[in-house]
């Protein structure tokens, strides 16, 4: 593998910015986000394979089994600490990556899910989200919610007697299009703060002509629940690769 620099990454761009169902690996190719990006070879590489800080991988462009042997043993022997059991998300561009990746990872995955997770992809229908919109609750005496912007990146938190309790933000951002994550404290859920705080950032993408999009898990039922709820409309599924390592 050879490593890029930051100035050659629009070298891959063709080949790994759009991988359904994720915008991690935009965010590091227009260098938003840090990590790191590998190729078979230069000046004209074939192959490629991006890394994050979130244990989300990107490998595609021409099937090369050598260059993902090398891909698999630096995740390996690099990225997993010993005796310590960490998720591998594997993204790549075509089924013959997904079978080589699954053929490599078997015998090191320690899951219950199986060898692959689906990814859904929504993106919003802002007829149904102008009529969630009409059926938002107001928002209890002793919470306020606050919109920034930070490093590029776009958050909405709810605070509770100034203790954050809820935040969504930028999941992810890039070919015009806006991923998001939302997380809420569980003494302060069912409350409705994940609908105000992610409508105030759809809100956000909209007055900036941005795409909002959604992108999660099918196993993560109350965010694909929430998807619903808010007016995103499933527009495409995708399997992704997907071990927990552990190193003994």
């Amino acid at each position: 593998m050879i490593a890029l620099e930051m100035n050659q990454y629009d070298l891959i761009k063709p080949m790994l910015a759009e991988i359904p169902g994720c915008l991690w690996n935009v965010d590091v190719l227009e260098k938003r986000k840090l990590g790191n990006v590998y190729v078979d070879r230069l000046p004209y590489p074939q192959a490629a394979y991006i890394e994050t800080p979130y244990f989300l991988y990107y490998a595609g462009g021409v099937f090369n089994k050598v260059f993902l042997d090398d891909v698999i043993n630096h995740i390996l022997a690099d990225l997993i600490p010993d005796n310590e059991a960490r998720p591998v998300f594997l993204f790549s561009t075509s089924q013959e990556w997904k079978d080589e990746i699954e053929k490599r990872l078997t015998t090191y995955n320690r899951s219950d899910f199986g060898p692959y997770l689906t990814r859904r992809l929504h993106h919003l229908n802002k007829d149904s989200y102008e009529k969630f919109k009409k059926s938002l609750l107001p928002l209890p005496d002793e919470y306020t919610v606050i919109i920034s912007h930070e490093n590029g990146e776009s958050i909405v938190r709810a605070y509770c007697n100034d203790i954050e309790v809820c935040a969504c933000h930028d999941g992810g951002q890039g070919l015009g299009l806006m991923d998001f994550n939302v997380f809420t404290h569980p003494d302060h859920r069912h409350k409705g703060l994940a609908s105000i705080c992610c409508s105030k950032l759809i809100d956000h993408c909209i007055e900036q002509d941005i795409v909002p999009q959604w992108g999660c898990w099918t196993v993560n039922v109350p965010s694909c629940n929430l998807a619903e709820k808010l007016g995103f409309q499933i527009t495409a599924e995708t399997q992704v690769n997907f071990a927990e390592i552990k190193k003994e």
